[in-house]
Parts: structure tokens; sequence; C-alpha cells
């Protein structure tokens, strides 16, 4: 109803406006309209209209005769509706008038402020205010897991590439931690593309009250500030028995029902694109039904479904080989939300399967 009365009210409105172009000329013929159609009611052209009506309606001649042979001078009543008729007859001729021409300006006007939002919608997206605000932003962050064994034994690698601007940034800190209990060999950390004179110090550190965390810290001296051209961070690491590949070696205790097993990021900063990526060793191949998206609200195990049907709608979700025919599982997420977990999990084969694959690729030991 609100939609019409606005529909209705911007044509009348244009039947009756008081400022425009053509004011002037709108005016006056209807004011004329008007005067003509007042002076008409009260004079011989309304005698005219009711002998002419009269003359419509009763076909009997003598009856007819009768009628038109009273005296017109008065009929008050008939005369105003008279009136009355020749106003709304004229209304309505303006109304289907103006009608198309303002219904035209209208679409026109929506089309024109829906193509200013779509192109005002990446500009205003919430984290490019919230980079704005805080003053460091990531354009691209990517985990990556190659698994180099049946055993789990993955190398790992982190690349995130930022760009600063009203910040001094002293340093980076990350943390990356596992469920497993694993064996982590010493990181390589490094700093690309950052401008010159800055000098980073890197260091790393196994934390204590959290098991199986590593936390590297980047320091900048002098600090990052108003960068041209973005910088990369890349860590890498080799860890033991990283993943479960194996479904039997699956811990009883291990803290979520389906023992899946994933590969996860908590985003904690404005992100433009999230890649996670794990490649199996040959032969591995994952059943299609046993891979799966999740995504948790920040740390826990309430699951975000929203965004769930988002990537899986989205086709973020991707299933390949590489060069050599080994099994490559991916996750690209667009703009992914700020205080979720997404991770990329998949159900480790059994057994059997596993040993099989082992007596299949294992390396053939040198004669003699």
């Amino acid at each position: 109803m609100r939609a019409w009365w606005k529909q209705f009210y911007e044509i009348n409105k244009s039947i009756f406006r008081l400022t425009g172009d053509d004011f002037s000329y709108f005016t006056i013929v209807g004011l004329v309209a008007i005067v003509g159609d007042v002076l008409a009611a009260f004079s011989s052209i309304y005698v005219r209209f009711l002998r002419f009506a009269v003359a419509l309606l009763i076909s009997d001649t003598t009856l007819r005769g009768r009628v038109l042979a009273e005296p017109v001078f008065g009929h008050g009543g008939f005369r105003f509706t008279f009136m009355l008729l020749v106003m709304m007859a004229l209304y309505l001729a303006l109304y289907v008038a103006r009608a198309p021409g303002v219904l035209a300006r209208r679409a026109t006007q929506i089309s024109s402020l829906e193509r200013d939002k779509q192109a005002l919608l990446p500009r205003v997206d919430f984290r490019d205010q919230l980079a704005a605000a805080v003053g460091v932003s990531f354009t691209s962050i990517k985990r990556i897991a190659r698994v180099t064994g049946y055993e789990g034994n993955a190398e790992m690698r982190q690349e995130e590439t930022f760009v600063v601007s009203n910040l001094r940034l002293q340093d980076l800190v990350r943390r990356v931690g596992s469920d497993c209990k694993i064996n982590r060999h010493d990181p390589v950390i490094e700093v690309v593309g950052l401008p010159r004179g800055i000098r980073p110090t890197k260091k790393y550190k196994d934390l204590q009250s959290e098991p199986g965390t590593r936390e590297y810290t980047v320091c900048f001296d002098p600090p990052l500030e108003r960068m041209n051209a973005p910088a990369t961070l890349l860590i890498r690491e080799e860890m033991d028995r990283v993943f479960y590949l194996c479904w039997e070696d699956v811990p009883g205790d291990w803290p979520r029902s389906d023992r899946a097993e994933y590969m996860g990021h908590l985003v904690y900063e404005p992100t433009e694109q999230l890649s996670l990526l794990v490649e199996f060793p040959l032969g591995y191949d994952p059943p299609q039904e046993s891979v799966s998206i999740r995504v948790n609200y920040a740390r826990g195990e309430t699951r975000h479904l929203d965004e769930e049907l988002r990537l899986a709608h989205g086709q973020a979700l991707r299933i390949r080989r590489n060069s050599d025919g080994a099994a490559v599982l991916s996750l690209d997420i667009k703009k992914p939300l700020l205080g979720l977990t997404y991770m990329l999990c998949s159900k480790p084969l059994s057994k059997s399967q596993v040993d099989a694959l082992k007596e299949r690729f294992a390396p053939a030991r040198p004669a003699g």
C-alpha cells in the first residue's frame, strides 16, 4: 500500500505542482478550465447538456417534449454535480497524461540508484572501513600443507600479504597450533617486499600454556608505516605426524564427534582472500563425500551455517590433482568474515587402505 500511495502522490504532485519549467502555462490552463467549468454549470451550456442527456435517455417523444418544456433555471444540486463531473473528467485526463512520464522518471531514478548502490558497495565494505580504522589490511592469506608421507609428516607453509597505511606497525605475531602430538622442526621466517631500511627481527617459541601451539614474532626496525607496495610474511616449517591419515590412529578423545581431521584458520584481521590447501601423498585419495567445509564461531564449536552455505553455493571447495597425480584439496574464501574459523575437513582412510598404499608406493630397496 505504501508503494502504491507514493506512486499516486508523485503523479498528483506532478499534476498540481507549484514549480516547474511549464508552471505558468500549466497553471493558466488549469485555472481557465476550472473557471470555465463553473461558468458552464451556471450558464446555457448546462441547459444544452441537460437537453442532450434527456434526448439520449428518454426515447418516448411525448415524454421527452414534456421534460424539455420544464424550466431549467434552478436545479442547483444537478448543476453542482455537473460541475464536479467536468472537473473529475479533467483530472482523469491529466492523470492519464502525466502518469507515464512520472513512472518512467521514477523507474530511471530507481535504476540509477541501484547502479550507484552496486558501485558503492565494494567501497563501503566493512573490511575496508575496519582496515582504514586499524591501519593495516591483508589482501591474501594462504595456508598450505604438503603431506610428504603416509605417517602424516608434512611441510607447512603460511603466506600473508599485507599493506600498512596509517599505523606504525612494530611487530606481527602469529600462532599456529595442532591437536596432534607432533614434533616440530625449526621454522624459516621471512618477510618479502619490505621497504628499504627496514630491519626485521624474527623469533619463535613454543607456548607452555597452550601445548602444541607455536608463536612466531617478526619485529620491524623502524616500524612499518605508509607502505606504497604490499609485503609478504612467509613461515615455513616441517612437522612430524601432523596429519592422521589412518582412521584407526585418530585418538578416541578427539574433540569432534565425526573424527575428521582438518586444517583451519581463525580470521581476526580484515582479509580479502583466504586459501587453505592440503596436498596428500601419491595414491592417497580421500573420497569426495568425506571432504567438507566447516565454519565455527571464534575458537568454539558453534557452527556458522549461513557462511557454510555461502561457501557451498560459491563452490569454494575443490578436489583436484597436481602434476604428479596426487590429490589436492583446496578451500578458497573471498571476503572471509572476521571472528570465524574456516576449516578444510576430511576423514582419514582405514588402516588396511593406508597399508596397501605403503606397500604399493614404497621406494624400492637397492639390491646387494
